[in-house]
């Protein structure tokens, strides 16, 4: 076969050398018996990286270094910058497709040892040669020692010392950036630990939405001493409406704070992940005020009793329904790049949690959605009320046969609120022998037994039965079957991403659906796994090995639930919605007359 090492440029080399040594020296995955197979050419990498740049006879090579942060810009970062640029300029160009518009591209550097970051200068050139409008000036913030003498040569010999101006500590960014000029892209190029100073010194232009995007590192505490947390600096520029994405992926953002924890958080994550941020795209769109409701929940937010509603939310139901796709095929072990549903038979069944109010999205108007769904067959909220509006509306929605179910995954404090629930056909969670007991005394519901889940415990230790107790708890409510009826048993695990702690809750959790279904065999009732739901959560829907292989080793029959995989969206989640009103005039005004509100 043809040598890798000799059918490469130099550059290429290089680059792919200091990714393989960056990996070999975070991860150490590279070393001897390793999962060489992760980087390419990982073998003939490390050998060359090693006679290079680690001594010999040191005993230590595993902790040799290369000074990879402090060199100039990376040209794959300074490519991503690029797109983003032309991303926000494609509709911003006038008829010689040039911008218009005012905008800078710049720079935050922190305290870096070394000459390099130049990355804005060579986004202005690879603009440049593009359209000479494109980028009219640049910001480069806080360079420190040679890196400042050392831009502004750059900048002379580029041309480029009118419009790029370096500044020292003082100013943010914030006070050389105008009112109505937009930052298209925001290089964060720091130490460790200056990542999110940097970006919060850019709070006032992140609020005012004046910063398009930006390109940065996230960098994981476990391996780089002093860095910036990076959930910190994920659920700052969230909450200012951007969306994250690894560099390598930009069209794949993160849809929760776990993906990233996954990623750049955890000891088993990554030492350094390039990121890029975009601002959502916001775009106007007209709707019709909704219908009056008497429904409380978000169709009415605000709204007092005869008075129309002022607020309401929407659910885009081609969306939720593709996301309940998504997570259906994973969980079932669909492939992505695959993405074809299997038959009817081997598709694992799929529990619904509505929990914090759906995540915002009102329980009964995205259970209603969901339901439309053949491929989730339960529904779980957390507030009676909502349960019992939900199935209610299941009831008018699809009948009396609706085939999803609604569950209540908490305790309920009286008698009335029980029969209530029973009366609407939702089961209720029983997690303790305290609550069984004491609803044992209480009288039968007329006309309805109530449902019951048992939960286990089998790591979280929040709630649920010890396996030592599941056994009594079980028999309590078959010895009660004139009102009650062992209707599930589930459990919640505790961290998915630990697949040895997953193994053991499933383990605990095997054992304890083993006991029940021995004990409901022998009292006489018959035994059929569509009357006794066996129900497992805990992250188990989101991506990742260890959860793939915590799926791989349920039974068939067992029912996922998931909850915030279902309404992580990388879409637009921001709408201009407002209320058509006609006013009709009463007289003309001629122009300069004041107009005075009665």
């Amino acid at each position: 076969a043809e040598d890798p090492l000799q059918s490469e440029s130099a550059s290429a080399l290089l680059l792919r050398a200091q990714r393989a040594f960056r990996a070999w020296q975070g991860e150490e995955y590279l070393s001897a018996g390793g999962a060489l197979g992760t980087v390419p050419y990982g073998p003939e990498l490390l050998k060359l990286i090693r006679r290079l740049h680690c001594r010999q006879g040191s005993g230590d090579e595993a902790r040799c270094s290369l000074p990879l942060e402090n060199e100039s810009c990376n040209p794959e970062v300074v490519q991503a910058a690029l797109g983003l640029v032309e991303e926000w300029a494609t509709d911003r160009r006038d008829q010689n497709d040039c911008v218009a518009e005012p905008f800078v591209v710049a720079e935050v550097v922190g305290v870096v040892a070394g000459d390099g970051n130049d990355c804005t200068l060579r986004l202005l050139e690879k603009l440049d040669q593009g359209c000479s409008t494109t980028a009219p000036s640049a910001v480069v913030l806080r360079p420190e020692g040679r890196a400042a003498s050392q831009l502004r040569r750059q900048a002379r010999s580029q041309g480029l010392q009118g419009r790029v101006r370096i500044l020292g500590l003082g100013p943010s960014l914030q006070d050389v950036v105008d009112e109505g000029v937009e930052v298209a892209v925001l290089f964060v190029n720091a130490a460790p630990g200056g990542h999110l100073e940097a970006l919060q010194s850019a709070k006032q232009l992140l609020s005012l939405g004046q910063i398009a995007s930006f390109v940065t590192e996230l960098q994981n505490p476990h391996f780089v001493p002093g860095a910036s947390d990076p959930l910190d600096i994920f659920e700052l520029l969230v909450w200012h409406g951007y969306l994250i994405a690894p560099m390598e992926d930009p069209n794949r953002p993160f849809t929760m704070v776990g993906e990233v924890q996954q990623f750049v958080g955890d000891p088993s994550g990554l030492p350094r992940l390039r990121v890029v941020a975009r601002l959502r795209r916001r775009q106007g769109r007209r709707w019709r005020s909704p219908a009056p409701s008497s429904r409380a929940g978000c169709l009415a937010l605000g709204a007092g009793k005869g008075e129309r509603p002022n607020s309401w939310a929407e659910v885009d139901e081609s969306e939720l329904l593709r996301k309940i796709r998504q997570v259906a095929n994973l969980v079932s072990g669909v492939p992505p790049s695959d993405g074809k549903p299997l038959a009817s038979g081997k598709q694992r069944r799929l529990g619904a949690v509505l929990s914090s109010g759906a995540f915002g999205h009102d329980p009964v108007l995205a259970g209603q959605v969901i339901a439309t769904s053949r491929l989730v067959q339960m529904l779980f909220v957390f507030e009676p009320g909502s349960a019992i509006q939900l199935a209610a509306a299941l009831q008018r929605q699809r009948g009396p046969s609706s085939p999803q179910s609604v569950a209540l995954l908490s305790q309920v404090p009286d008698r009335e609120t029980l029969c209530a629930l029973a009366a609407h056909g939702v089961a209720v969670a029983a997690v303790s022998m305290t609550w069984l007991d004491r609803a044992a005394g209480w009288k039968p519901c007329r006309g309805s037994r109530v449902k019951l889940h048992l939960e286990v415990q089998s790591g979280l230790g929040r709630s649920g039965f010890e396996l030592a107790d599941i056994l009594s708890a079980a028999r309590l409510v078959l010895r009660k079957s004139q009102r009650w009826q062992l209707a599930g048993v589930y459990t919640h695990t505790c961290c998915a991403q630990d697949a040895e702690m997953t193994r053991r809750s499933l383990r605990a959790f095997s054992a304890a659906v083993v006991l029940v279904e021995v004990l409901v065999r022998g009292s006489g009732r018959r035994h059929r796994r569509d009357v006794l739901q066996v129900h497992i959560g805990g992250g188990l829907g989101s991506p990742g090995e260890a959860q793939r292989s915590a799926l791989a080793s349920l039974p068939r029959h067992w029912m996922v639930r998931v909850g915030q995989a279902l309404f992580g969206s990388p879409g637009p989640g921001e709408a201009f919605l407002g209320r058509l009103v006609l006013l009709k005039a009463a007289r003309c005004l001629s122009p300069g007359r004041p107009l005075r509100a009665a």
